[in-house]
């Protein structure tokens, strides 16, 4: 499976990290997501998956007064300061079934 990975960054009014959570859960096109701020998720999609369509299915959170959040695709040119881990996943993005399979 070919993977695209995503970062989502939202604003406080949007609510609470769990509730943005469950919402990334019950999208059936996001396969996996990992964090490490406690507003911001990395989201693992297939291939086709775009940002409108990832923007779209977060409808709901748009409803909420103030609340801003930003979807981009996440390429090979990316830096900062994360941990070791995030860079990993970053570079080997898979879905939940492929950890499955590969026994992780």
């Amino acid at each position: 499976m070919n993977n695209r990975v995503f970062l989502l960054t939202y604003n406080d009014a949007v609510g609470p990290r769990e509730e943005v959570r469950e919402l990334i859960d019950s999208l059936d096109f996001v396969t996996n997501w990992i964090t490490w701020s406690q507003n911001a998720f990395f989201l693992v999609t297939a291939t086709e998956v775009t940002a409108r369509k990832i923007s779209d299915a977060l409808e709901q959170l748009k409803s909420k007064e103030g609340a801003r959040f930003f979807v981009s695709h996440v390429d090979e040119d990316s830096d900062g300061w994360l941990p070791r881990v995030i860079w990993k996943f970053l570079k080997e993005p898979t879905a939940i079934s492929d950890e499955q399979q590969q026994g992780k």
